[in-house]
């Protein structure tokens, strides 16, 4: 029953909906998802940047091998997950920038995603996590472009992600996660003579985090020095210094999947798999 489905997402705020039969999860309803009243209508013309030429050091040994896009997840490199979730918008063009271990790389995607636009951007040495955007021709990106790192997975409506950016008329849209951190141990708060005031057991906090998903109008990429090392965090606050506008997307923990090390890699990856043989 739509109508029902519909009241409890609203009625209860919540953003996934399980479907349990026989005390089992067999299916899973998500709010953007569920509210698009037709697939087609979430396709764009956009072009997006992936961000995949970093050492993946936090996945020792697996990138002393092989680069960290290429780390499966249900028999599949990540890289081609990512693809396939950008490829939902119909998008434009897909610009892969490369460093470590880029033959590799290039030589899989080359035979595995021939249907793709795919364009490389070869750094010549490590320019940190958005560096290399200088290295692409600015005439040829669309007016807002999406860009990811390669280690993420967004599963999340990206049409209403770009819509909200357009319509705000932001310069820099950040995806955000709501996460929630809880401390083993118990937080003592003392006065400055050493007296204790209180004990706060397992005290929890709350966070937006990055996700490492970003809406970028095309117009700050003049910010960023060509062929210079050049960080978010770093870019962030040279637009904000400029009074460039720069919004965030909150999105729930769950809509975000992180492989970038292994404690969170196998945690996600066992949700892939539950997704996969559900």
């Amino acid at each position: 029953d739509k109508n029902l489905i519909k009241k409890l997402l609203i009625d209860y705020s919540i953003d996934i909906l399980p479907i349990i039969k026989n005390k089992k999860v067999i299916d899973v309803i998500k709010w953007g998802e569920f509210f698009s009243e037709d697939a087609e209508k979430n396709k764009i013309n956009i072009d997006a940047v992936v961000m995949a030429g970093g050492k993946g050091t936090r996945l020792s040994p697996f990138t002393k091998i092989l680069p960290k896009p290429l780390i499966p997840i249900n028999n599949k490199p990540l890289i081609s997950l990512i693809l396939e979730n950008l490829s939902k918008l119909n998008t434009r063009n897909y610009w892969i920038c490369i460093n470590y271990k880029w033959q590799i790389l290039k030589s899989y995607l080359s035979l595995s995603e021939k249907k793709l636009n795919i364009k490389y951007i070869k750094e010549k040495k490590p320019l940190g996590t958005v560096g290399a955007l200088s290295l692409i021709p600015k005439q040829k990106l669309s007016e807002n472009f999406i860009l990811s790192n390669c280690d993420i997975i967004i599963d999340y409506n990206l049409k209403e992600i770009i819509d909200f950016h357009v319509s705000k008329n932001s310069d820099v849209t950040i995806v955000v996660a709501k996460k929630n951190f809880k401390m083993p141990y118990g937080a003592c708060k003392i006065n400055p003579n050493n007296i204790l005031n209180s004990i706060d057991e397992k005290p929890e906090h709350n966070y937006l985090v990055n996700t490492g998903f970003y809406i970028f109008n095309k117009k700050i990429l003049k910010f960023i020095r060509k062929e210079k090392y050049l960080d978010i965090n770093n870019l962030i606050k040279i637009l904000k210094k400029n009074k460039k506008k720069i919004l965030a997307f909150p999105i729930q923990e769950s809509f975000w999947s992180d492989f970038g090390v292994w404690e969170t890699y196998y945690k996600e990856r066992k949700i892939f798999n539950f997704e996969k043989n559900k």
